[in-house]
């Protein structure tokens, strides 16, 4: 039960040239997997590793990374783009810019990800940036993910936007500004997500609507970074987060030994003849071990899932364990079991880790820090 990193760092490498065929129509999406594996690859500690004796990543080739986010930055500096594809250039005009709008979430990960690569923002135009970002904001303090026509607030009322938007103001904030002005309204942006609160405990996508553990992440994770933004509202933020035990509650149950799907039944097969399995999938296999005295119990593997009555699922396992450390809960999961889910079950032969067993690597599956 040991994480091959060779492994990892070679199909991440791989991705950063050429995306495996499942992934080559989210072209679209380009900044958002690119953002992935550079913080794959910045996991695995490849950048600025001294003890490494050759560069996995040459410095031309990180600068030609950092290149290609700055071309994603649309013109009047309100936001980045998922890609160059939407690239007017000089027929851009006031009549068709919406075409090549600002993405609220594909900023963060341009921003996140320039980080990651130790890029100065020095090219980031901030005053057009931190002016869009209220513009996105509803009035009932959720975020919208473009502006279109008119500039109409477009896309989703999603706790990941509301995350996205909380990202930029804690990567832009000005530590030299006193006192701290928040871009858009914090305390709406509060309201928004405890309405997204569950009788639960988790939260839901907007108001109503059922609980899930990415968006518990995006909620606890937003208020953690309100309470790092200094503003009149980190207090509350604070409050907000010492009082989630119905959440935290709600995330440990998320824990689960159910790994694979149920298969119907075969026709031929007679049930009384079959072996009851194992949550890994083996057979029990009756046998003189398996007596009381000799017989001792496997080790049990488990994983997340994101939902009531869903089986485990890896990109699971980072967002459930996150929002559990934020909220200072982690150490209350079976930490030894989910390492062997992750190490036995869905990494994956030739790197990266899967969806679940038996399925091939997935991009937004991030290495869990356990």
């Amino acid at each position: 039960m040991t994480l091959n990193r060779q492994k990892h760092v070679r199909y991440w490498r791989m991705c950063a040239n050429i995306l495996p065929d499942a992934y080559q129509s989210s072209d679209a999406s380009r900044m958002f997997l690119g953002f992935f594996i550079v913080a794959a690859l910045d996991l695995l500690d490849v950048f600025d590793n001294p003890q490494l004796e050759k560069p996995v990543i040459a410095v031309q080739e990180r600068k030609d990374w950092i290149d290609w986010i700055y071309s994603c930055q649309v013109p009047d500096g309100q936001g980045f783009r998922g890609f160059t594809g939407t690239d007017l250039r000089d027929r851009r005009s006031s009549h068709n810019k919406q075409w090549d709008p600002g993405n609220l979430p594909n900023t963060f990960f341009a921003l996140a990800a320039l980080l990651t690569l130790n890029d100065d923002l020095s090219r980031v135009r901030r005053k057009e940036l931190l002016s869009w970002l209220p513009r996105l904001q509803r009035p009932d303090g959720s975020f919208g993910e473009i502006l279109g026509p008119d500039d109409e607030i477009e896309g989703g009322r999603d706790l990941r936007y509301c995350c996205c938007a909380a990202g930029i103001a804690y990567i832009l904030q000005d530590p030299a500004t006193e006192p701290y002005q928040s871009p858009f309204d914090e305390n709406r942006l509060i309201d928004y997500i405890l309405s997204c609160q569950t009788y639960a405990g988790g939260f839901a996508e907007s108001p109503l609507r059922e609980p899930h553990s990415g968006l518990s992440y995006c909620a606890i994770a937003t208020l953690q970074l309100l309470t790092r933004l200094d503003g009149t509202s980190s207090r509350r933020a604070r409050e907000t987060l010492d009082n989630q035990e119905s959440c935290m509650r709600w995330l440990l149950e998320r824990q689960t030994t159910v790994l694979y799907e149920e298969r119907p039944e075969s026709d031929e097969a007679d049930s009384d003849d079959e072996e009851p399995a194992n949550n890994d999938g083996s057979s029990t296999v009756n046998s003189f071990a398996d007596s009381p005295m000799y017989y001792t119990p496997p080790l049990l593997t488990v994983g997340f899932n994101g939902r009531d009555n869903k089986i485990a699922d890896t990109c699971y396992c980072f967002w459930n364990s996150g929002a559990l450390a934020i909220l200072g809960s982690l150490h209350l999961a079976d930490l030894q079991a989910v390492r062997r889910y992750l190490l036995d079950k869905v990494q994956h032969i030739i790197g990266g880790f899967a969806k679940g067993p038996e399925s091939p690597p997935g991009h937004s599956i991030r290495l869990s820090g356990y």
